[in-house]
């Protein structure tokens, strides 16, 4: 796509382009979780991909064009290895059960659902098929073998005893079991080929109500089921859309306090250098402007307010923008929240986003009084998740200017309750919880039902 738009907007012009080789380039990364962190989410490895796109496509090339390629090592992080005795014990214990890390799931739940799925199989054994890689014509096999990890090339078919054990009849997995944990996911390929049925689960935000997301569409939704918050539908991505009240959120809203203290705590996102996958969300270079959005709500925050604010940066990886330097630097007053953040905001006033990530679906569901603001155009919503999103602007809960959003907070905070609890507000809340963060106290029930019916 990146080729494409270069070669119809400079196609014309004299370019002189530097590329980039690595020093070795046969072996780059272990794993699946080496790939992602020190390939997708890496700009020098997006800018080889790039330089070797150019290549293959010399032909295309326009004649202005000049690629000059300089050699450097291969950077990489570090990255701890899982192949211990400890983490090895937890690799079989883990598969002794058929609920794979779907928050707020006990012991005791994972228990009980997976009794209830010991039955036998009756679907045979599955096929799988793979088509040749080309693109346009373009044959891409020797830039895959580059930047396929060296475990895909010793991977054996077989059939693992473990995807055998009690005979499970179907597995349910939270959808970031099935990325990077290649152990695991070798695991499920042996069950899923045995003739298990796989079901993922939503771990997160964007799901239903962002336009794209490739990855979830090609990693999550291709099974036998993908259990939702709620959504039954995410534009024109096909699966089986299987909506069940939220464990994760159904847990979290038990632990709201009643008594509310004086903080609010205003969370931040990650920032991306690149992306690892196609998504309609805020793009990397829009957060040099969401990051100056953010100082300039904190800003305009009255000294009341102000006083009472805490920020929680996101976490701090290489492959990011800096969040809390770059707060610290233009605000040096304010207050960083460290620790557990769940805890703090179960007895907060009030939560400030400026971003739809995980913890708007989890204070929405809690009813927890939140208040958020981006950009508009910075995400492309389906269009449910239009209608939905434009009634928080409608109730004042979303604000797509920075200012407007601090000018609400500083009018609503001597009674935040009185506009939370209005029934503008409480209503455009509860018709967006139904959608995307479905919950109740009996969620139980529903998924014992669901697992006796599959």
């Amino acid at each position: 796509m990146r080729l494409s738009i270069l070669f119809e907007e400079h196609g014309k012009s004299n370019l002189k382009l530097n590329g980039i080789n690595f020093l070795n380039e046969e072996s780059l990364f272990e794993d699946s979780y080496d790939f992602q962190v020190n390939g997708m989410r890496n700009p020098y490895f997006q800018e080889w991909i790039l330089s070797r796109l150019i290549e293959l496509r010399c032909k295309e090339v326009p004649k202005g064009w000049h690629l000059v390629k300089k050699s450097i090592p291969f950077k990489k992080l570090k990255i701890q290895s899982s192949d211990g005795i400890k983490e090895k014990s937890k690799f079989f214990i883990k598969n002794l059960f058929s609920i794979y890390g779907v928050k707020g799931i006990s012991f005791f739940d994972n228990l009980k659902f997976s009794l209830t799925l010991l039955l036998s199989r009756k679907k045979s054994i599955k096929e799988t098929l793979f088509e040749s890689s080309r693109i346009d014509g373009l044959d891409l096999w020797s830039l895959i073998l580059c930047s396929m990890p060296r475990r895909y090339k010793t991977i054996s078919s077989r059939r693992n005893l473990l995807s055998g054990i009690f005979l499970k009849k179907a597995i349910i997995v939270s959808g970031t079991q099935l990325y990077t944990e290649d152990k695991q996911k070798e695991y499920f390929a042996d069950f899923v080929e045995a003739g298990g049925m796989l079901y993922s689960v939503q771990h997160g935000s964007h799901y239903g109500y962002i336009k794209y997301y490739t990855y979830c569409n090609e990693v999550e939704y291709k099974h036998d089921g993908f259990i939702t918050w709620g959504w039954k539908k995410q534009g024109h991505y096909q699966g089986r859309f299987i909506p069940l009240k939220s464990p994760q959120i159904s847990e979290f809203s038990k632990s709201v306090k009643e008594e509310k203290s004086n903080d609010i705590v205003f969370i931040g996102t990650a920032m991306p250098a690149c992306f690892d996958n196609i998504m309609s969300i805020t793009q990397s270079n829009k957060y040099l402007f969401y990051r100056k959005d953010k100082i300039s709500f904190l800003r305009s925050l009255d000294s009341n307010v102000f006083k009472n604010l805490y920020y929680r940066p996101y976490f701090n990886f290489e492959y990011l923008y800096a969040d809390e330097e770059y707060v610290k630097r233009n605000v040096p007053s304010i207050e960083i929240l460290k620790g557990d953040l769940h805890s703090k905001l179960t007895d907060s006033k009030l939560v400030i986003m400026d971003n739809p990530g995980t913890t708007l679906n989890l204070c929405m569901g809690a009813n927890i009084p939140t208040l958020c603001f981006w950009e508009e155009g910075d995400y492309i919503y389906t269009s449910d998740g239009k209608r939905l999103f434009e009634s928080l602007v409608q109730a004042e809960i979303l604000f797509h200017c920075p200012k407007k959003a601090a000018e609400k907070v500083n009018e609503i905070n001597d009674d935040i309750q009185k506009w939370w609890l209005s029934e503008t507000v409480q209503k455009a809340r509860a018709d967006w919880v139904d959608e995307y963060a479905l919950l109740g106290s009996d969620w139980r029930s529903d998924w014992m039902e669901f697992c006796k019916k599959i």
